[in-house]
């Protein structure tokens, strides 16, 4: 009764699957009156923003390679951190540990299960870093593509002797998995390319499927509390794999009920040199587990000589302890944002003196939450969709825009300084708006400067401020328009 439920919920699943795939891939708009068709030439512009803004900011989560490659190697991306590289995508090993355990607890008595499991592992492997990123000493990253690895290569017959072992054998690795992968590019290339509408199919009546029946095969002999538990992480993993956009806090359930999983088959009695499979498994999650804690109490991303000093995060640490100084004074919330962002606080002073009746336009900063009434005054334009859009409406008048921002309510202007290394985009749209940004605020006389944590030298000096020799790159910026 159990499994005929099973059966019928997955049945009945895909079918959902399937319907949504057509109305997403093949549905086109129906024909128009004028009257529909002049209310859409007003929003046209929102649209496109809409569109762009989606291309730049979700899609950077799943990656830009070709379909349906895009899509089958986020395990890889979302280990890796391929495509966005920061702290709060970090999730160590977890997802690309289930592969090779699957190997593990292998397929002993269906031996054609297992070499097919393993081809396929072999297949994910190449085409998921042949559009990877490839690990160097301290940390460095590069994409791989022809002319990085060319480069590499060249270097390596320049410098044998001095070259990192690590390094000198995963050049050559991920230059091997680049050389595979080439002519499998070019067959996506011939029947999908860029195009969902081949792709979603693809996924859902092949990959599906046969991910199904793979594991109906090896699962069929087990308790139906197992088969139920792993087919829906199967159908957890699928839906969030096609449309979750390879945003990894949606994808949290598969790997915490895929541990579950694994815990429930580990518990089982091995014997002989099998049991040491389960310690494994033990083991590599409290490893995890280990590096996890260390990874949350430290600020360790750029290794150099100075890496040691920040294994605590001190300023964290000081206002958690509520730490006082010789005098007395404890170290405040004011403290500790002086600490990360010099200056930010006497910035927000004069914001928040002007609560009432002043706007604040917010571009990629946690700053709205310093701000009192934000619910009220916050415009975030997190990419500068908007912002590009009445540059490109003004012609990039400096004054012109400034008496726009004016007449609109907004006094302030707060930036992220590293807003363009979020771009991972072919064209470079989102820099190429950064970059149109900072020739607005060069040397207008409508915008001031009142705090930053940039450093330039000037007179031989290190100074706060935007423009001119740059020392020390900064985080953010804050403008008063006049």
């Amino acid at each position: 009764m159990t499994e005929r439920f099973v059966k019928i919920v997955l049945v009945s699943v895909s079918v959902l699957l399937a319907v949504t795939v057509f109305q997403t891939a093949y549905a086109q708009p129906k024909k128009n009156t004028a009257q529909v068709e002049k209310q859409q030439g007003k929003i046209k512009g929102q649209a496109a923003i809409q569109k762009e803004l989606i291309f730049e900011e979700i899609q950077r989560y799943l990656g830009y390679e070709t379909l349906p490659t895009r899509y089958l190697s986020i395990p890889y991306d979302v280990t890796m951190n391929a495509n966005v590289d920061a702290y709060y995508v970090e999730i160590g090993f977890l997802m690309l540990m289930f592969i090779p355990l699957m190997l593990l607890i292998g397929f002993r008595k269906k031996p054609l299960i297992g070499f097919g499991v393993m081809f396929l592992t072999l297949f994910l492997f190449v085409i998921s870093t042949a559009n990877g990123i490839l690990m160097k000493d301290k940390l460095v990253r590069i994409a791989i593509n022809e002319q990085t690895l060319s480069k590499d290569l060249s270097n390596i017959d320049a410098s044998k002797s001095s070259m990192d072992f690590v390094d000198y054998f995963m050049i050559h690795v991920y230059n091997i998995t680049y050389q595979l992968y080439t002519p499998i590019e070019n067959i996506l290339l011939t029947f999908s390319g860029k195009k969902d509408y081949v792709t979603y199919p693809f996924l859902v009546f092949v990959l599906f499927p046969l991910l199904f029946g793979i594991l109906y095969l090896f699962l069929k002999e087990r308790s139906s509390l197992k088969q139920i538990m792993a087919y829906a992480v199967l159908l957890f993993a699928f839906l969030w794999m096609m449309f979750a956009a390879g945003i990894i806090w949606y994808g949290y359930l598969v790997m915490a009920v895929s541990f579950v999983f694994m815990a429930a088959f580990f518990s089982k009695k091995f014997e002989g040199p099998a049991k040491y499979i389960k310690y494994a498994f033990v083991g590599i999650v409290l490893i995890w587990l280990c590096l996890t804690l260390v990874l949350r109490i430290s600020n360790i991303y750029n290794l150099d000589q100075s890496a040691g000093v920040h294994f605590f995060d001190a300023p964290i640490v000081k206002y958690q302890l509520g730490e006082t100084d010789k005098k007395g004074k404890k170290f405040s919330e004011e403290d500790l944002i002086q600490n990360y962002f010099p200056g930010l606080n006497t910035a927000l002073k004069g914001i928040n003196r002007n609560g009432n009746d002043s706007y604040v336009y917010s571009i990629g900063t946690m700053f709205p939450y310093f701000v009192k009434k934000n619910n009220q005054r916050i415009f975030n334009d997190n990419l500068l969709a908007l912002f590009q859009a009445v540059l490109d409406r003004y012609n990039s008048d400096k004054v012109e825009v400034v008496q726009v921002l004016k007449a609109f309510g907004f006094r302030y202007i707060l930036i992220n300084l590293k807003l363009h290394k979020i771009d991972k985009t072919p064209e470079k749209s989102v820099t190429q708006k950064y970059i149109n940004f900072m020739n607005f605020i060069y040397q207008n006389p409508g915008m001031e400067l009142i705090a930053t944590d940039r450093l330039i030298m000037v007179d031989e000096k290190l100074s706060y401020g935007m423009f001119g020799d740059i020392k020390s790159e900064g985080s953010y910026a804050i403008f008063k328009i006049k």
